[in-house]
């Protein structure tokens, strides 16, 4: 009964708070004395307080151009959202949420993109979120802020919403596809960022890849492997191993000519003044591909392994020669892939007296 008197007097002290900031001068002043009651405050009174308030007035003090006041705004609301309910805070304060993503202050991006990250990982809210289609379209910008603060979780949102079949529709629809596609060529990093999340999507499951290839944003990662560009692609590289790594998504790539393009390039050291730039990423593709699955990998690109394996014996760069023996490493790392390696038995030879 006591607590309960305790929960009542420190809510009236909370809404009296709340509703002075709106009728006083002094905001910052009634802000600062907020942050410094909330830390009295044990988890239950914390949950019980933020649950019965009505936080829209603190949002309020997000639009102003002092520094210290949106500071102290963000710090409360931190505290009071982070215990709600993330269905609660969308349906109460999705229009603030909103706003707050549209403003300037890194930091009031930061504090909606964690909600909205915390709402993303419970699959349930897929629906609810997807309805939000103003809110993911801000998101969507936000992938291409220059601050990776921002950037990141924005990513990480994307990425938990299109692991669902609801978000999938959500994300590939018209509008969205319009504003990834307006992100992305804005600049190389952008570029980047919207080829990590297709990426992603397409190795959560079947449905995100076929979406992904049917919008033709997939089609447009693959195109790097092409490019002149050889930091283009190391980096499509590295996120194509993440596809690679699911049955789903090597079984596309094979389709697609993708890994049988990668083998002849590994093979033709000669032909590409760059491509000894290109080896490491190539080798650490295969090594891979060869743990997950070394039986197909030797039997359908033994010129590939082959490559890798002269790579030991003959070239006289000993980072090279470590990465590829880190190669034979992966594959060993298995009781399937040390069969393999056993049974060619002058890989095994080789490798040890290299060592």
């Amino acid at each position: 009964h006591r607590c309960e008197i305790e929960m009542g007097t420190n809510l009236e002290w909370f809404q009296k708070a709340i509703y002075d900031i709106t009728h006083d001068k002094n905001v910052v002043n009634n802000l600062s004395n907020i942050q410094i009651a909330l830390t009295a405050l044990n988890s239950n009174q914390l949950k019980y307080t933020s649950s019965s308030l009505n936080l829209s007035n603190v949002f309020d003090c997000l639009n102003c151009s002092n520094k210290e006041q949106i500071d102290l705004a963000c710090e409360v609301l931190k505290t009071f959202l982070k215990v709600q309910d993330p269905a609660a805070i969308l349906s109460q304060y999705g229009i603030a949420m909103l706003r707050a993503l549209n403003h300037p202050n890194v930091e009031v991006k930061e504090l909606v993109l964690k909600e909205l990250n915390r709402a993303a990982s419970e699959p349930t809210l897929s629906p609810r979120l997807c309805e939000e289609r103003d809110l993911l379209l801000c998101v969507v910008t936000c992938v291409g802020h220059e601050d990776n603060a921002v950037a990141r979780p924005s990513i990480q949102f994307l990425v938990k919403l299109g692991s669902t079949l609801e978000g999938i529709k959500s994300l590939f629809s018209t509008s969205m596809l319009e504003t990834l596609n307006h992100v992305a060529k804005l600049n190389d990093i952008n570029r980047f960022r919207i080829h990590e999340i297709v990426v992603e999507i397409s190795a959560v499951f079947q449905p995100g890849l076929e979406a992904s290839r049917t919008s033709g944003l997939l089609d447009l990662v693959l195109e790097e492997l092409k490019s002149d560009d050889i930091l283009a692609v190391l980096n499509t590289l590295e996120l194509i191993t993440k596809l690679a790594l699911t049955h789903h998504g090597f079984q596309y790539l094979e389709s697609q000519g993708v890994v049988r393009h990668l083998a002849d390039k590994l093979c033709g050291k000669e032909e590409e003044a760059f491509l000894s730039f290109l080896l490491f990423g190539l080798v650490k593709f295969f090594g891979n591909v060869a743990q997950l699955r070394p039986q197909e990998t030797f039997q359908d690109y033994p010129e590939a392994m082959t490559a890798i394996f002269r790579a030991i014996q003959e070239d006289t760069d000993q980072n090279f020669v470590l990465v590829a023996l880190e190669t034979f490493g992966y594959v060993a790392t298995t009781t399937h892939g040390k069969w393999i390696l056993h049974k060619k038995g002058i890989y095994m030879e080789e490798i040890m007296n290299r060592i």
